[in-house]
């Protein structure tokens, strides 16, 4: 199942012989933690490796977008945590998401709508808008080509054909829930952030400073 997996992201991968080698090694890792925290008859093995494959290569060759997508989730969970009802994040999302669009809406449920947006759909009318007036020049490390990011998180079948958000090779906003969430809930070993261990600490520091200030800049235009 892992090579088939494989073969069929092989489109997305950009052909660096480093990369792609720390992309196997790095997967093979988490693959055996995922065996260790599942069980390695669990039933869950055979759909969380292709998950766990494909973000270590979004990690790898998109760190950057990828700390953007993290980082609204993040912030969103934590205002769902902490009671926050209103912030630049949420004024944003409201004015680009049809589903935070209303008043009525209480803070407990920003996370459970949140986890109704497809993250190709979270990318495209979120955090590119958000990326878009922001310089990059300092970026401790370039992105891939975005055509090839943007393929892959529609990639959610193993042919590859069709975008959808049940299929086996699809990634959630759900999936890349904090691990202090996972923790409370009954989903241990299933959070693909237990496996980020290529995702470069500077850029996800860089990224946190770059989006608050887009934030702000979008809430005063």
């Amino acid at each position: 199942n892992d090579r088939k997996c494989l073969v069929s992201f092989v489109p997305y991968i950009d052909g660096n012989p480093r990369r792609m080698k720390r992309i196997i090694n790095v997967f093979n890792v988490s693959r055996h933690i995922a065996e260790l925290r599942c069980g390695k008859l669990s039933a869950n093995l055979g759909s969380l490796g292709p998950k766990i494959l494909k973000l270590t290569i979004l990690l790898e060759q998109w760190p950057c977008r990828m700390a953007w997508l993290l980082q609204i989730i993040e912030n969103v969970e934590q205002m769902c945590s902490h009671h926050i009802r209103d912030s630049s994040l949420i004024q944003f999302l409201q004015g680009n998401f049809t589903q935070f669009d209303g008043n009525a809406l209480d803070e407990s449920t920003y996370w459970d709508i949140l986890c109704t947006i497809p993250i190709q759909d979270l990318y495209q009318n979120g955090v590119r808008h958000l990326m878009s007036n922001e310089d990059w020049s300092n970026m401790p490390s370039n992105d891939s080509d975005p055509q090839l990011f943007e393929g892959l998180l529609l990639h959610s079948t193993p042919g590859g054909k069709s975008a959808e958000p049940d299929g086996p090779y699809a990634i959630s906003v759900r999936d890349l829930m904090s691990i202090g969430r996972e923790m409370r809930s009954q989903e241990y070993g299933e959070c693909l952030r237990s496996y980020m261990f290529n995702m470069p600490m500077a850029i996800v520091d860089k990224v946190a400073k770059m989006m608050e200030k887009a934030l702000v800049t979008k809430e005063h235009k």
